[in-house]
């Protein structure tokens, strides 16, 4: 049903578009599949993927799009968005293009816990409820987590009885999945946890949308009270740790077992070390700057 429900909004969204186009043969790919309007799915590229076909669907080399007519929507389901545009630009392609991530955060309503829960199970999807279940069940922390977030900022119920039911619901996930996520923690739609055991997020700690902790993660404050605040598609790998006034933007990844000390700052890049730096930088957030030099102040 949630499922359902987005998908009629993706496609009252697209209702121009006849020709679709996904660039990303891989599990985005697959997800992008299931949610845009099939029967105008025309195929999907992907530079490195040796498949020949997604569930169905056509894969073609990135030059085929060179043919395409400009009215074609090329739904870019990759975190590499940004090296894809340069490529179309370079190569001459003049179709439509969108962000698929961008997409979904634009039909989901981020005051509706209904539509918060139906990006965090699209984001942990295994073909079915009953696979994800078996597979990620650590979603049922996502379900816990919205309910009693909804309920202390809906105030539906007594203060009380909604800050007793937080805390139970948040003492049964840190037992039994050893997930620790305050209902006071302000997440985005598509949280992933991609498995159980010592993953820590403070209570005042942001996370944008479609953010994905590993096991072993920390997000906590300093001696300040300074905590975190993440932006979207951020992955923190297994074992990092990442404490203070640390401002993680759009598409950064901090490798494992790495060390994350605030004051940081970082956009669109890898991360990685004790203490961490810059590895790649993918974009810089202001002209003419380097996040290093940034990071160095």
């Amino acid at each position: 049903m949630m499922k359902a429900m987005l998908k009629r909004r993706i496609a009252e969204r697209l209702a121009q578009y006849n020709r679709i186009v996904i660039w990303g043969a891989g599990s985005a790919g697959l997800l992008a599949l299931g949610l845009l309007p099939r029967d105008r799915i025309i195929y999907a590229v992907d530079s490195f993927s040796s498949a020949r076909d997604l569930d169905g669907k056509p894969v073609e080399r990135p030059e085929r799009l060179r043919e395409e007519h400009p009215d074609t929507l090329v739904m870019i389901a990759s975190i590499a968005d940004k090296e894809i545009g340069s490529w179309m630009d370079e190569n001459g392609v003049v179709c439509v293009r969108m962000d698929f991530y961008g997409l979904l955060v634009e039909v989901v309503d981020p005051a509706s816990m209904k539509d918060l829960l139906a990006a965090d199970l699209l984001a942990n999807w295994h073909g079915s409820l009953v696979e994800t279940l078996i597979r990620r069940p650590q979603i049922l922390v996502n379900l816990s987590y919205r309910v009693s977030h909804s309920l202390l900022r809906s105030r539906s119920l007594p203060g009380r009885i909604a800050a007793t039911l937080s805390r139970l619901w948040h003492a049964s996930n840190c037992a039994y999945f050893g997930i620790d996520i305050p209902a006071e923690v302000s997440a985005g739609p598509g949280l992933v946890f991609a498995h159980c055991g010592a993953i820590v997020v403070h209570r005042r700690v942001t996370l944008g949308s479609f953010c994905t902790l590993y096991q072993g993660t920390t997000l906590g404050a300093n001696r300040r009270g300074a905590v975190p605040r993440l932006g979207g598609r951020v992955i923190v790998w297994a074992g990092a740790v990442v404490v203070g006034d640390c401002i993680l933007g759009d598409r950064t990844e901090v490798g494992a077992n790495s060390t994350v000390l605030g004051p940081f700052e970082v956009n669109h890049a890898i991360i990685a070390g004790t203490p961490a730096r810059v590895l790649r930088q993918f974009s810089h957030p202001a002209a003419g700057e380097k996040a290093e030099d940034r990071n160095e102040r």
